[in-house]
């Protein structure tokens, strides 16, 4: 091989490599994405069913935050993280809301 292939060669290589790492970035600037549209999404569909005020709201939005960011560490703790979502969403909440919470607490994680 000469000079000019290998030259060919270094720049093809580079170009590669900066193309798979773009995606790379964009790969996981899309799963963040996701990650927050849908802890908004769960955020909001607890506030409208058992009536968050907003600073429960706010809680409920960090509860997940963690368990989200446990989850993707982790996935083999997924039902251990979820129960202890679910328990930090039970202290915040008041008598009523805890027995809603307690019925659609399984529909509320499926849905999203």
């Amino acid at each position: 091989m000469n000079a000019q292939q290998k030259i060919k060669l270094v720049i093809l290589t580079l170009i590669l490599s900066i193309s798979f790492s773009a995606n790379v970035f964009t790969q996981i600037k899309t799963d963040k994405q996701t990650i927050d549209q849908t802890i908004s999404s769960m955020t909001v569909e607890l506030q409208h069913k058992i009536l968050l005020t907003d600073e429960q709201a706010g809680k409920v939005t960090e509860i997940l935050k963690i368990y989200f960011s446990k989850v993707s560490a982790d996935a083999s703790k997924k039902l251990e993280l979820r129960n202890k979502a679910n328990s930090d969403v039970l202290l915040i909440l008041d008598k009523k809301q805890k027995a809603k919470f307690d019925i659609l607490k399984n529909d509320w994680w499926k849905s999203n």
